[in-house]
């Protein structure tokens, strides 16, 4: 409660962080995005939902990874996309181990 109170302003966020929720996609401003990612590290957030705006560039590790589809838009996500997702979850010296779980719609489209 007392480092929400820090938080100041966001309206659209402040009901989620309640439940210990929060989103992030490229659309927040750039307060909002900081507010969820230190939200995020201090275990105020323990529940992320965000787009792939957040897998490079953001140091942001997680226990576990869900990846629920394998296109960004009307474009499939490479093997080093994925591979950059998955990675954030169990980081060497934060967490003694980490899982992944990526649905994927069709393996035979990934078979070729």
């Amino acid at each position: 409660a007392e480092f929400m109170a820090t938080l100041g302003g966001s309206n659209t966020l402040a009901p989620y962080f309640e439940d210990g929720v929060a989103f992030y996609h490229s659309g927040l401003a750039s307060d909002e995005r900081e507010m969820v990612e230190e939200s995020f590290r201090r275990g105020v957030v323990r529940v992320l939902c965000c787009t792939t705006s957040l897998a490079t560039g953001v140091n942001l590790p997680a226990r576990r990874v869900i990846i629920r589809d394998l296109t960004k838009g009307m474009v499939d996500l490479t093997a080093r996309d994925i591979q950059q997702m998955t990675g954030r979850a169990g980081r060497a010296g934060l967490d003694t181990s980490g899982s992944a779980v990526v649905f994927c719609p069709s393996v035979a489209k990934f078979d070729s």
